[in-house]
């Protein structure tokens, strides 16, 4: 509802050409309005133009399609009021399926979390050349798979140091929290797979290596992963 938009960044984005949009909605928080937003526009802008205009659609059997685009990323999803995440967690069980070929993700310079559908096979490669600085790059080696809002009653892992074998996951009983991509397959600079499959929606968390400034070859953990680059560059 632009309540706490100072005049002074309206003025500038403005500037820029950013559309300014002001969403009254009482009843939605502003995660909400900025997901609705993308994808109203998304809807505009994959309307057939005319008669002879073709929609080409991409189509997965075994494999998870969240390596293609349209992604989200939602920075700064993490920190600050708890009840703040929680809604950022929300958001992830009402859009994910509406990002669903490149996924919806949280993010801030520490860490990165995806929703999990069930029926795919989720395959995040970490060969990963040493040269690239890519999101895939920084991804792990701390990872976690957390049951939120119902039980998981069956997970299978390949990749990680403890994988699961058709588990269940489940508050009050077992969560992979903590868990790491195994030493062998941690080599970006060689080709391993890391995949999983899940029974429901399963959340998955990873942590962000910090990586040398390439121009300085000092650490900096506050500069928060490149977005859709990193997704194409990963993934190309």
């Amino acid at each position: 509802d632009l309540d706490s938009l100072r005049p002074e960044v309206r003025a500038y984005y403005a500037s820029q050409g950013v559309p300014i949009v002001a969403d009254d909605d009482q009843n939605a928080n502003d995660l909400d309005k900025s997901l609705r937003a993308i994808l109203a526009q998304r809807r505009v802008e994959e309307e057939p133009k005319d008669e002879a205009s073709t929609i080409t659609t991409r189509t997965t059997t075994t494999t998870s399609p969240m390596c293609l685009f349209p992604s989200c990323f939602i920075y700064g999803a993490f920190g600050g009021r708890f009840d703040q995440e929680m809604a950022s967690l929300q958001a992830l069980f009402v859009h994910t399926t509406e990002f669903v070929q490149g996924g919806l993700w949280l993010c801030n310079a520490h860490n990165v979390a995806l929703l999990l559908q069930p029926g795919y096979r989720h395959v995040f490669p970490t060969g990963v050349p040493s040269s690239s600085s890519s999101l895939l790059r920084r991804m792990g080696p701390t990872v976690g798979l957390i049951p939120i809002g119902q039980a998981v009653t069956s997970v299978t892992t390949t990749g990680l140091q403890w994988n699961l074998h058709d588990d269940e996951l489940q508050f009050g009983g077992l969560v992979s929290t903590s868990n790491r991509i195994a030493v062998s397959e941690y080599d970006h600079d060689d080709d391993h797979e890391l995949s999983i499959e899940c029974s429901h929606p399963l959340l998955w968390t990873m942590e962000l290596t910090k990586l040398p400034d390439p121009s300085t070859g000092s650490i900096n953990n506050d500069i928060p992963p490149r977005g859709l680059d990193a997704q194409n560059e990963a993934w190309d």
